[in-house]
C-alpha cells in the first residue's frame, strides 16, 4: 500500500526532471553572484519556498510556489515575480537585494495580477499592478532599498 502511494510522486519528480525543470538560478548582481533555488528544508505554509545564497554564508528566504522570474534590476536590487502555485492569485512580487549591508528579501506584496507597469521612483522604479476585485483602480508599489509601501490610485488618474 505504501509503495502504491508513493508511486506517483516518483513518478511526477521523473517527469519534473525528464522536463528539464531547473532546481536552481543564478543572477548576477553588483557584489557577486546570487544562487536561487527550491527549498526543501522549510517554506511557507503549505512547505514551499526558496533560498537565496550570497557569497559569505548569507542566506534569505522568499515566499514562492517555484524559481521566480526576474521583472527588472535597478542598482543592488532586483524585483522578482513569484509564483503561488494557485489559479485564483498565480503571481505576487519581492524585491531581493544584496548590497554592502548584506542579502534581504522583502515579504511578498501585491494584487495577484500577472503583470505590471515600472514607473519612474525616487531610486527605485515603482511597480504599478491592477487592483483586482473590489472595482477598478491601481496599485503602485514604492520600494526604498528595504521597504515596500503601497499607495491606492484611484480609476481615472
Amino acid at each position: 500500500m505504501r509503495r502504491s502511494a508513493l508511486l506517483p510522486i516518483l513518478m511526477a519528480s521523473t517527469a519534473a526532471l525528464a522536463e528539464g525543470q531547473p532546481s536552481l538560478i543564478w543572477l548576477d548582481m553588483p557584489r557577486g553572484k546570487v544562487s536561487i533555488e527550491i527549498n526543501g528544508v522549510e517554506g511557507n505554509e503549505n512547505g514551499h519556498g526558496l533560498v537565496v545564497n550570497a557569497p559569505g554564508g548569507k542566506d534569505a528566504l522568499i515566499d514562492s510556489e517555484s524559481l521566480p522570474e526576474v521583472v527588472t534590476k535597478s542598482g543592488d536590487s532586483v524585483l522578482l515575480r513569484v509564483f503561488t502555485g494557485g489559479n485564483a492569485c498565480p503571481a505576487m512580487y519581492a524585491w531581493l537585494t544584496y548590497d554592502r549591508e548584506g542579502l534581504r528579501a522583502t515579504p511578498t506584496f501585491g494584487t495577484c495580477a500577472e503583470d505590471g507597469e515600472l514607473v519612474p521612483g525616487t531610486g527605485h522604479p515603482a511597480f504599478v499592478l491592477d487592483k483586482l476585485g473590489n472595482g477598478p483602480g491601481k496599485i503602485r508599489y514604492d520600494f526604498d532599498g528595504r521597504t515596500v509601501r503601497e499607495t491606492a490610485i484611484r480609476a481615472g488618474r
